[in-house]
């Protein structure tokens, strides 16, 4: 095995050489983190979005309504996807050696809150009409959606941890 010997002149250079290859390395290792990380949390949080099955016109609205945007949150309303999960989502490159951009996962559909955060009637009269099924369908209970009662985002986002933890280790 041979050794390079670096001269005095040269160390500068040769120093320089290493921390750019650690640098790249260390971008590339950091932005595949946040890349996993990202499919994963956003993944989660569409996954667990209800899809409204009351008919084929509005089915899988607010969860194809999640828009992955990079640098600022997006605009917008995305399209229909009832079948959307975390393999289909594109994770933009978030890192570079000119910086590093914010993610944003967004929903700006006007009753995206309301199943998060409740807001339905405390007691509903009838419900929903069921098109498919022609009767009325009690969708919500307590105020709060039946098929996402905890929401999407906040019961996601006590799992941040162990998300990035589950992101490193596949990566790293």
């Amino acid at each position: 095995m041979s050794t390079k010997v670096v001269t005095p002149d040269k160390l500068g250079k040769a120093l320089n050489d290493i921390l750019e290859r650690f640098d790249k390395s260390t971008i590339k290792d950091a932005d595949a983190v946040v890349r996993e990380y990202a499919k994963n949390m956003f993944g989660t949080i569409i996954e667990k979005t209800p899809v409204g099955d009351f008919d084929g016109e509005h089915e899988g609205t607010l969860k194809g309504g999640w828009l992955v945007t990079a640098g600022a949150p997006g605009e917008g309303f995305g399209t229909r996807d009832a079948t959307r999960t975390r393999e289909s989502l594109s994770i933009p490159k978030l890192i570079s050696k000119t910086g590093t951009r914010s993610l944003y996962l967004t929903n700006n559909l006007p009753y995206v809150n309301v199943v998060e955060y409740g807001g339905y009637p405390q007691t509903v009269k009838r419900g929903t009409f069921n098109k498919k099924t022609g009767k009325y369908q009690v969708r919500s209970s307590g105020g709060f959606s039946k098929q996402a009662p905890k929401g999407m985002v906040r019961i996601t986002m006590r799992k941040r941890k162990r998300f990035l933890e589950v992101a490193a280790n596949k990566v790293l």
